[in-house]
């Protein structure tokens, strides 16, 4: 959902994202050496809430130009590992969008 200010803008609302299987480098140190192992770690999927603000600068009657900035924070933990250092993980993104939007 968007509000609009003549040229400026700013929504927010939900979003969902799916989530699939990262590899992941992991480093051990034992005192007989270091050992780099490959490992595929489940992720599950992501909901939270977005804020975003910008500019819709119409270049025509029909094409304006859109220049958007979006804060997403994820409310579910997506990652979780006891046995690891960081235990949970949060998604947390930070998006710059340049665009054309068309009017029909």
């Amino acid at each position: 959902m968007r509000i609009y200010f003549d040229y400026f803008y700013l929504g927010g609302g939900l979003y969902y994202g799916l989530a699939d299987t990262a590899q992941v480098e992991v480093t051990y140190t034992t005192i007989y050496g270091t050992t780099t192992e490959e490992t595929d770690e489940d992720f599950d999927d992501d909901f939270g809430l977005y804020v975003d603000l910008g500019l819709d600068i119409p270049l025509s009657q029909v094409v304006s130009l859109d220049l958007g900035m979006r804060y997403e924070y994820g409310l579910k933990y997506v990652y979780s590992n006891e046995d690891a250092i960081i235990t949970d993980i949060r998604m947390k993104a930070l998006l710059f969008s340049v665009g054309l939007c068309f009017t029909l």
